[in-house]
């Protein structure tokens, strides 16, 4: 029913509580498909242990390639009819599965709600309201609710939080940018979105993301990395319906053009903030 990808990479002291509650889901119809991506402790042994102890992990041992190449492996050996994504550092609550399988019914895309943990034991919850499923007609509108919202999270651009309809993602076959090194669960969650037909969302915080200072997430983006957001979100705009969501991705290209600017060399950067300037001007 549901297939669970995580990637692995530099989270022994952590990979233990995520795979636990995995495992101990209350509800059993899943796979958990672990991709160690050549990290360099012990992660790839804790995989392999708890293989040897539950049938339903999949375990996948990669070449260092960074967090969207291993998605992308997960992606290709998935077998559910729907797919949901947990980072290694994370862990969620036993009836999370359960409730997904719940509520889940003919939506497209589920949401779900989540809290902050953080190194010194307190917790924030991020309460995300509680929308019903939408049509195709109105699902712009949602994802726009979901990006700009009274938490200040952009809600919208997490993947973790979302469980996807795998025909949509095997149909139209979208994959995480491999090139993009942060922003890549966006444009993943954009690309499924455009596709999909309904969206649902569940405000119960059965999802706990775990902050800590050497994650991804408080590192530098690349001058690749950017420059390969720009023609992806320009490809993705044409299949917009609302005047609103194109305005806001046009918003999105131009911050992109200034991004490729200030990282770029003098030279390009005239050039870059030019293009930005004409950007704004055609679109904004």
């Amino acid at each position: 029913m549901i297939s669970v990808i995580v990637p692995v990479y530099g989270v022994e002291k952590y990979l233990p509580k995520c795979i636990e509650s995995l495992v101990k889901q209350t509800f059993k119809d899943i796979e958990i498909v672990l991709i160690d991506d050549g990290s360099p402790d012990s992660c790839g042994k804790i995989c392999d242990e708890y293989a040897e102890n539950y049938e339903q992990l999949v375990v996948i041992h990669q070449v260092n390639q960074g967090v969207s190449a291993a998605r992308n492996a997960g992606l290709k050996i998935a077998k559910g009819e729907y797919i949901g994504f947990v980072d290694p550092d994370d862990w969620i609550e036993a009836s999370f599965l359960y409730v997904i399988n719940k509520q889940i019914g003919d939506c497209d895309i589920l949401v779900i709600g989540f809290d902050f943990d953080y190194e010194d034991g307190s917790t924030m919850h991020v309460s995300i309201g509680d929308l019903e499923a939408r049509q195709v007609c109105d699902k712009e509108e949602c994802m726009l609710r979901l990006k700009f919202n009274a938490t200040g999270h952009n809600i919208f651009g997490y993947i973790w939080n979302k469980v996807f309809k795998a025909d949509i993602i095997k149909t139209n076959k979208i994959s995480f940018l491999k090139d993009v090194k942060f922003g890549e669960d966006e444009f993943f969650t954009l690309a499924c979105c455009l596709c999909a037909h309904s969206l649902k969302i569940i405000p119960i915080p059965i999802y706990h993301y775990r902050q800590r200072p050497g994650s991804l997430v408080h590192q530098a983006d690349t001058l690749l990395s950017v420059k390969h957001k720009y023609p992806e979100l320009l490809r993705l705009i044409p299949f917009m319906q609302t005047k609103a969501l194109r305005k806001i991705c046009h918003k999105w290209a131009y911050h992109i053009l200034q991004d490729i600017a200030k990282k770029s060399n003098p030279f390009f950067y005239l050039y870059y903030h030019a293009k930005a300037f004409a950007y704004k001007w055609k679109y904004l």
